[in-house]
């Protein structure tokens, strides 16, 4: 498999053996249960209190054998307030840490909203309301809307974003609680296609001018979409592709079922041949569910990352808009794991994700003798 490297990209070795060093990744997309968006994770205004649940959390995932969260940066509390915000991080890291847990940090997003429908955070309280993620009534990714904007398309906010992305690298390239740099989310999500082309090669080169000790990766997701066993990638978007042919380790996401994601995880290896981590899956009303695919993700190395673990304001437990009204078990919860309470969602999930991560422990344990 012959192999051209962008500049400052790992080679395949270098990744496979990045990744062979370390116990299995696996953990969930993170929010403490108390905090509605990302947005407000790192504002200064509650910080104490989210941090005092995301300590319990921490601990609760850390029973159940995960070791690592991936969590959103989020520009705009850097922006009102470097300084707090770089402290906030620490604090973070260093709670995460203290429970044996790792962080993939995640920058980009084309998740968003058409430019009508945006409104900038402030600071301070926040509402939440009722019915959908991120603590609004209505998807703001339902059928029918137009081209997603982002402020980064603000030529005026661009340079800025350039250099949140080099401040929080830079401070962290040589920290081992950062697992992965997860520069971009979903890119061509919400009908910007090819639109943030330009910020993901920034962003890349940017993070390649760092040279941090961390992989750098971002995700492809459409391929939860395509039904075709035999060409599981053929819906990808040309920034899809991109996105994996930049990135040291390939990083995926995937809702569909547990053949569908046998056949793309068959696809990837072929193509990239480099270390596979799915950093955003556990759906399961569309049958993309515990029981099939963290056996499969722990036998296969690939990094886990299910979307995420207690019931709280951001409403991750309910099912995407679109589904309202199908003839699907609605029923289910899509995400999250535990109750609000901090009961299991499902005993035998817990009991799964148990048994698994200490088969997995046991094996880095032999392996390293």
């Amino acid at each position: 498999m012959n192999e051209q490297l962008y500049k400052g990209q790992w080679s395949r070795e270098r990744a496979w053996a990045w990744h062979n060093a370390r116990p299995w990744v696996r953990g969930f997309n993170y929010l403490p249960a108390n905090c509605t968006f990302q947005f407000e994770m790192w504002q200064e205004y509650g910080f104490e209190e989210r941090i005092a649940v995301m300590e319990k959390e921490i601990a609760l995932a850390q029973r159940v054998g995960f070791n690592s969260v991936r969590m959103a940066m989020n520009f705009e509390p850097w922006k009102a307030d470097r300084d707090g915000y770089m402290r906030r991080l620490e604090r973070v890291l260093q709670l995460l840490d203290g429970h044996g847990f790792t962080m993939m940090a995640k920058f980009g997003n084309d998740c968003t909203v058409p430019k009508e429908e945006y409104v900038p955070p402030v600071l301070g309280p926040q509402k939440t309301d009722w019915g959908y993620h991120g603590g609004v009534y209505r998807s703001p990714h339902r059928a029918g809307l137009g081209e997603g904007w982002l402020p980064m398309d603000d030529p005026a906010l661009e340079p800025q974003y350039y250099e949140w992305l080099r401040d929080i690298i830079s401070a962290h390239k040589d920290d081992e609680r950062v697992v992965i740099w997860n520069l971009w989310n979903e890119p061509g999500n919400t009908k910007r296609f090819n639109k943030s082309e330009r910020y993901l090669r920034r962003f890349f080169e940017i993070a390649r001018e760092i040279g941090p000790v961390q992989p750098l990766t971002a995700d492809s997701w459409m391929m939860t979409f395509n039904k075709d066993l035999n060409d599981p990638l053929s819906n990808l978007r040309e920034i899809e592709f991109l996105a994996m042919e930049l990135s040291d380790i390939v990083s995926f996401h995937h809702y569909g079922r547990f053949e569908c994601v046998v056949s793309v995880i068959d696809a990837l290896k072929k193509k990239y041949g480099r270390p596979l981590y799915n950093t955003e899956w556990l759906h399961r009303i569309y049958g993309n569910n515990v029981q099939d695919l963290y056996p499969l993700f722990w036998l296969e190395r690939i990094g886990s990352y299910h979307y995420g673990l207690v019931e709280g304001r951001a409403q991750y437990y309910e099912p995407w808009e679109s589904l309202r009204g199908s003839a699907l078990p609605i029923d289910l919860w899509q995400h999250d794991i535990f109750r609000a309470n901090h009961r299991p969602y499902s005993h035998e999930e817990i009991a799964l994700f148990e048994r698994v991560n200490r088969m997995a422990d046991a094996r880095y344990l032999q392996e390293k003798e």
